[in-house]
């Protein structure tokens, strides 16, 4: 159930976007132990992108350099702190391989977490969903 957006510069290979999928999906299924994972990849030209720097100056980089990865992951609330971390390190190191970046501070990792009453699958709620169950955030 859980879904991971990747929005980052564009130029993945095709190859490379099938490996980055592979093993965010993965990444997923070990966190939350939940079937039906999606990860989607969004691509952005350099000249769609900006950034503020990393210091305190003020700094902003507006269509000069490409887009800083960012990926949103939309999952239950309720996984334990020791997974969560253990995701987004994984995440974060998937995704800098992909892009070939060496400062993780570079990725911009969110974990939006929904209680099951706002998400539905397969026409229910998944806290009255018959087919849901996740021993991960139980």
């Amino acid at each position: 159930m859980p879904v991971c957006n990747i929005e980052g510069p564009s130029g993945l290979s095709f190859k490379s976007k099938g490996i980055l999928i592979q093993k965010v999906l993965h990444a997923l299924l070990e966190a939350y132990q939940i079937p039906d994972d999606r990860v989607f990849i969004t691509e952005y030209e350099i000249a769609n992108s900006g950034h503020s720097g990393h210091s305190q100056d003020g700094e902003l980089i507006v269509q000069k350099e490409k887009a800083r990865p960012v990926c949103i992951v939309h999952a239950p609330e309720g996984l334990p702190v020791e997974p969560r971390r253990k995701l987004a390190e994984s995440l974060t190191k998937y995704i800098a391989d992909a892009y070939e970046i060496n400062d993780y501070r570079d990725i911009l990792l969110l974990i939006q977490e929904y209680p099951l009453h706002v998400v539905a699958n397969n026409g229910y709620l998944q806290n009255e969903n018959p087919e849901f169950s996740s021993p991960a955030t139980s």
